[in-house]
């Protein structure tokens, strides 16, 4: 190891481990660990995902989480955390757990603590006393009523640390009483041999807790340079993921030294339990249970896909999703990487399977379409380490006037000075809303149905949302659902594909506002007509996926049984033209280009060289044919397809490539000349094609093209 990986991930804390000696950073970290604090202590859903996650660790180790130990942990853990009068045996058990580091050791929580402790004694804290102070005789219940949250969350974590300890004792036990053991010339049985050693049950153990504190997320073991990255103004529980890439690791290490070098059979049985679960569970149980649900539920892998594509979350478009039909045929879906805590880990690899699906589809070099999905599968392991902080990211969407994945804060741009202030103030207050109240304006939906919003001309669904920083949006929620969500941690959220495709509308928006901003790059003092180009080059190259991410969405809205009239009145509301529209049905791709103003910028701002307004017009022509003539999905490949797999035109791989990963200028203006589209030239028939392409069949309407373009 290097002396720089020392640092980072020994004992040294360096910079980071000095940056709580300030007294306005510490009360940042205050807020910082109160924010986190809010969306995971006090929030019900997550301390039954918690609760979830220690079963799936349980049953990853090849145990039974449900098994007889449990009575005996819950009675540790509620006499040492929760009763008034304590049974002093169940006490000592829970103090020697203390002693074998088995407990109080939560992976996610253990950063929310030090946080506490890093931000002990300051401005932040003292005015949280002091406002528990003005409750007067209830104080004493708020703070008791927080603790009990608190110690209910570890004990969370507790109950099921105690239940895998008992378990591989047991094991270790079993082991030792089938073993004869040698001490001197003499040979011993089990029972004998612990008269002769009296400490060898403490040796048996202190083996079992090392295995659980090896196989289960444990803060203590989280390296000093992990945790000291708390401190950091961006990040979110650093040490969960970190804690799940080395207990996976020392699953698959411990199963198999117990399968292949302990030489003792109830040890290696155990070894391909611990084995078998890892992969059955932790590995491949989302995806067992993804395919359950699918054929109970009806869910063809066709329709799982056109989901994919109409999801307009980025964090869950990886994701993989268990669903349920209900009585009327109404589909749902529940993100099951929120339960699933091996998803940290699967997460690469996943993203791996469904973009190789997807470059499939729309002829992906596959070679490139592996490599951006390792970087993108890290990235998503990593976002963790380096995304924004809750209370960072509050101050920062104040700062852009929306928030990081593109979406205005409502009411920001049109507001004044005082509007933007009262916004300002309820963005840094949101953070700190506890979670369970959030929960509180979608469940209150379910029940009042359309009065929810009627109810005081709307001013009652906007004052509880307001308070409690919920947000029910357009979405419908019914009882069963919200009780289901409330009491297990599952949210399954009804599929409506035609408010899936106006959200994926909007994000296609965003994406092209980003891509114009691109394109406005190339004008300005000191660049020339080669700046334009290659603005026009990048801007597309970055379109070109927003833009294709759009064809699918809409197909896969009209496969969803969305009208094919209404699909193009979703894409007009949102404010894209008719040929847009146009471009979608014919599976062409729409460029974005310089207008008349740009040109006119151009020759105002930019230094005329060798090539001026109407050369540059004549590059951008040839550009514009080039992206013209490609399709978006479905290619067909020049020398690459065979006949009767043709369309009506094919493309050569060069030129999609072209728009997708452009060369630089020089080399630009060379392969343009090369570039040509147009009517595939043989003297065979070619099935399923017309001369003008708009009198084809859509096969999802039974329409024309061009009559659906005339609606």
């Amino acid at each position: 190891m290097t002396e720089e990986m020392a640092t980072m991930f020994g004992e040294r804390q360096g910079f980071i481990g000095g940056l709580d000696q300030m007294n306005w950073y510490k009360n940042f970290l205050a807020l910082k660990g109160y924010g986190q604090a809010s969306k995971t202590v006090f929030n019900h859903i997550t301390h039954l995902r918690n609760t979830l996650g220690g079963a799936f660790f349980t049953l990853a180790n090849g145990q039974n989480p449900f098994s007889g130990k449990g009575k005996d942990a819950a009675k540790a853990i509620y006499n040492k955390r929760f009763a008034n009068v304590k049974e002093e045996d169940a006490v000592e058990y829970y103090n020697k757990l203390i002693d074998l580091d088995l407990v109080n050791t939560s992976a996610r929580y253990g950063d929310i603590q030090q946080l506490f402790k890093d931000s002990a004694d300051t401005g932040v804290t003292r005015w949280l006393n002091d406002t528990t102070t003005r409750f007067g005789s209830a104080k004493e219940t708020v703070k008791k009523y927080g603790k009990n949250i608190q110690d209910l969350y570890i004990a969370e974590d507790d109950y099921f640390k105690i239940i895998n300890f008992e378990q591989e004792l047991d094991t270790l036990l079993k082991s030792a009483k089938r073993s004869n053991f040698k001490v001197g010339d003499e040979t011993l049985s089990f029972n004998e041999y612990v008269k002769r050693t009296p400490d060898y049950m403490q040796t048996l153990e202190r083996e079992a807790a090392n295995i659980v504190r090896n196989t289960l997320p444990t803060y203590s073991l989280v390296p000093t340079g992990i945790k000291q990255l708390r401190k950091l103004p961006f990040g979110n529980y650093f040490s969960f993921p970190a804690e799940m890439v080395r207990t996976s690791y020392n699953i698959v290490n411990q199963g198999l030294s117990e399968m292949f070098l302990s030489g003792n059979r109830t040890i290696q049985a155990r070894g391909a339990r611990r084995l078998g679960g890892f992969l059955g569970v932790g590995m491949f149980g989302n995806e067992g249970l993804s395919e359950l649900t699918k054929k109970f539920h009806g869910v063809t892998d066709e329709e799982e896909e056109r989901l994919r594509h109409l999801n307009p979350y980025d964090y869950a478009k990886n994701s993989k999703f268990i669903f349920y039909r209900d009585k009327n045929g109404d589909l749902y879906q529940n993100d099951f990487s929120f339960i699933d805590p091996y998803d940290t880990i699967k997460r690469p690899l996943q993203t791996a399977i469904i973009n190789f699906a997807h470059g499939e589809k729309t002829k992906e070099n596959l070679d490139k379409v592996l490599i951006d999905s390792l970087g993108e599968g890290m990235k998503e392991f990593f976002e963790p380490f380096y995304g924004e902080a809750m209370f960072t990211k509050a101050i920062l969407d104040i700062t852009r006037g929306q928030t990081s994945e593109g979406y205005p804060i409502q009411g920001w741009r049109e507001g004044n000075l005082g509007d933007k202030a009262k916004l300002a103030l309820y963005e840094l207050y949101r953070p700190f809303v506890p979670g369970a109240l959030q929960q509180v304006p979608k469940t209150t939906k379910s029940f009042m149905g359309d009065q929810y919003e009627e109810l005081g001309d709307g001013k009652f669904a906007k004052y509880l949302e307001n308070i409690t920083a919920g947000s029910v949006g357009d979405k419908e929620y019914s009882r069963t659902g919200q009780i289901i969500a409330n009491l297990t941690g599952f949210r399954f959220e009804k599929v409506e594909p035609e408010k899936l495709l106006e959200r994926k509308v909007k994000q296609y928006k965003r994406d092209l506002d980003d891509a114009r901003r691109v394109l406005q790059s190339g004008t300005g003092r000191l660049k020339t007509a080669d700046d334009v180009i290659k603005a026009v080059m990048d801007a597309n190259a970055r379109h070109y996926y927003a833009y294709k991410e759009l064809k699918l969405a809409v197909d896969a809205a009209r496969y969803l049984d969305v009208d094919s009239r209404k699909a193009q009145q979703i894409v007009l509301n949102a404010g894209l033209d008719r040929e847009t529209i146009r471009y979608l049905n014919f599976n062409k791709y729409k460029p974005i280009l310089p207008t008349e103003q740009y040109y006119k910028n151009f020759q105002d701002k930019n230094v005329q060289g060798a090539m001026g307004t109407n050369s540059l017009k004549y590059h951008i022509a040839k550009l514009n044919r080039a992206y013209t003539s490609m399709p978006m999905i479905n290619i067909s490949f020049t020398d690459e397809t065979e006949l009767e797999d043709y369309t009506e035109r094919t493309v050569p791989r060069e030129q999609v490539e072209f728009l997708r990963d452009p060369p630089n200028v020089d080399e630009a203006k060379k392969r343009l000349g090369k570039i040509e589209g147009g009517l595939i030239e043989t003297e065979e028939d070619i099935p399923n094609t017309k001369d003008n392409p708009a009198k084809r069949i859509n096969p999802l309407t039974g329409m024309p093209y061009i009559e659906e373009d005339n609606t």
